[in-house]
């Protein structure tokens, strides 16, 4: 059975786990799971949950489409938008998995969607904080984005953010106990610390080299261990993720009346690879970001920015199945190329790739002034 209900109310429910039973995930996930009480056993459940999740995502592409407004009648827009969001398969992975990164998505979708309404309210800010919550109390990652609320100065949203985080906490520590929680124990320093402790590197824990961390941390292991230096300690690996994002920080001050969801494609981008570990999953959340950049003008000239972008895409998004690749090639499954390209951290340095594109390559202008679309231009 797949981690996804590893911890959920559904499996507590279906399992007789009521007493010293640990949970996981964010607090919200366990309300995502609820439907599953519906069903008889977690297998029918499990079935059904493919359709809410495959919804999940076709909402947020919706969203999405709303908030950057690629013209079908110029292909230069409309094909980038349909092969990130349709031809992605970090997406395919995370749907045939049900993970809740497909909810996380479309709450950041729904957070985006509120923030380009042409004109700004409180309603609009209030909703755009909440959203923002909501996907805090996911899973953690579209937390990042409360400090782009910060860097834009939008207190109004920031308020939302912080106070609907707050409240979701307080609500799960009072009926979950924030203690049983593997994360909230783990951020509390000690020896065994899942997150300070040295004995975590190894794989399967907090910082792990396996083929499927595709993050700083894995790309770290992997290549020390390529090299002859062995295992890297758990120290080093957290200086080189606080020196990550001391550059994301910077960048983030230097640039503080960029566009907004430039700053936002920026931070979600920097997370995905900061976090102590993710799984190659995780990287469906690049598809804002990779959507975004393919929707910008380009400060530097455009075969550079559409070069970088295309590898970025390419080895991230693989948008030919490597299925198809191993047989074309006489090399069966193509387990073996998948494993390579996992093993050479092809989706983490073309990750970082995308990440040089968004700091770098497009153009750092905001019309915020006028409008509240993050794309240049567009209602001149």
């Amino acid at each position: 059975r797949d981690s996804f209900y590893q911890g959920s109310v559904a499996e507590g429910f279906y399992e007789g786990v009521h007493a010293g039973w640990s949970w996981g995930y964010g607090p919200l996930f366990h309300v995502l799971t609820l439907p599953m009480l519906a069903f008889e056993n977690l297998a029918t459940g499990w079935k059904w949950f493919l359709f809410i999740t495959v919804l999940a995502y076709l909402l947020a592409v919706i969203l999405l489409f709303q908030v950057l407004r690629p013209r079908v009648d110029r292909w230069q827009e409309i094909l980038p938008f349909a092969f990130v969001t349709l031809n992605f398969y970090p997406v395919f992975n995370s749907l045939t998995l049900r993970t809740i990164e497909i909810f996380e998505f479309l709450f950041i979708a729904v957070a985006m969607w509120w923030s380009s309404r042409e004109h700004r309210t409180p309603v609009t800010e209030a909703a755009t904080g909440l959203a923002l919550a909501a996907g805090a109390l996911t899973k953690f990652i579209p937390g990042v984005l409360i400090f782009g609320l910060f860097a834009g100065r939008r207190w109004t949203a920031l308020r939302w953010s912080i106070g609907g985080t707050a409240a979701g906490l307080a609500v799960a520590h009072l009926t979950l106990g924030l203690g049983n929680n593997a994360m909230f124990a783990g951020l509390v320093p000690s020896e065994d610390s899942t997150y300070f402790g040295e004995c975590q590197v190894v794989d399967n824990c907090t910082y792990s080299s396996h083929l499927h961390n595709q993050a700083l941390s894995g790309f770290l292991l992997r290549t020390a261990a390529s090299i002859g230096l062995g295992d890297l300690s758990a120290r080093t690996l957290q200086v080189s993720i606080i020196l990550g994002a001391a550059v994301v920080v910077q960048w983030l001050v230097r640039h503080r009346s960029a566009d907004w969801a430039l700053q936002w494609a920026v931070l979600l981008t920097a997370a995905v690879v900061l976090v102590p570990k993710n799984e190659y999953y995780y990287l469906c959340l690049l598809v804002m970001p990779l959507a975004y950049a393919a929707r910008r003008p380009a400060r530097v000239a455009p075969w550079i920015h559409w070069l970088l972008l295309g590898v970025a895409y390419t080895g991230i998004g693989v948008p030919i199945p490597i299925g198809l690749l191993g047989r074309l090639l006489g090399l069966g499954s193509g387990i073996g190329i998948t494993n390579a390209l996992l093993e050479w951290s092809v989706p983490f340095l073309c990750t970082s790739i995308l990440l040089v594109v968004l700091m770098w390559t497009v153009s750092r202008d905001g019309d915020q002034r006028q409008e509240q679309s993050p794309v240049l231009g567009l209602n001149r």
